[in-house]
């Protein structure tokens, strides 16, 4: 875990037309963060930003807020609600040298007050299961159950993708 950094001023508002740059960068930070995580090369490589526009024309998409530091948008998070039961904390990303001074919390919070104003009755968030970091800090959030699982096919094996020792599920090791 990364060490608790002093918190900054921080202010968090709605998403602006404007603010479409830096979330679209902070969006592509967050991609390559996970292509080194799991030494993988994504669509991000071939189309750097296109997740964040598909993002934005999401339908189920309810609401995304960002926070300032001074003049710069250093995160942003948002709420997707699927139906009258759910709804999901996605994304969040708070840049790397902002990590650690409480950005996350306010933003996560942000998304929890909106789900909380439209009567969702379960809220989701999905960290990589690599993102141990991440996991832990919603876990405190009160994020403590666990729903879906994705699992993975590697079906191209001249891939070099790194593995780690994994999880058990029900029983069954999977690896991570």
């Amino acid at each position: 875990m990364s060490p608790k950094k002093t918190p900054v001023e921080t202010k968090i508002r709605a998403y602006r037309k404007a603010d479409y740059k830096a979330c679209r960068a902070l969006w592509i930070e967050l991609m390559e963060y996970h292509q080194k995580l799991y030494n993988f090369p994504s669509p991000a490589e071939e189309y750097p930003g296109k997740g964040f526009d598909d993002y934005l024309k999401d339908p189920t998409r309810k609401g995304t807020w960002v926070a300032e530091v001074g003049d710069n948008i250093v995160g942003f998070t948002g709420l997707l609600i699927s139906s009258d039961v759910y709804s999901e904390v996605e994304p969040i990303i708070v840049l790397e040298r902002y990590r650690g001074q409480g950005i996350g919390h306010r933003l996560i919070s942000r998304a929890i007050q909106e789900a909380e104003k439209l009567d969702s009755v379960l809220l989701t968030i999905r960290p990589g299961a690599r993102n141990t970091e991440s996991i832990t800090k919603f876990v405190h959030f009160g994020f403590d159950r666990v729903g879906d699982i994705e699992l993975i096919k590697v079906l191209k094996a001249n891939r070099d993708i790194k593995t780690l020792p994994g999880i058990k599920i029900n029983g069954i090791d999977l690896d991570m």
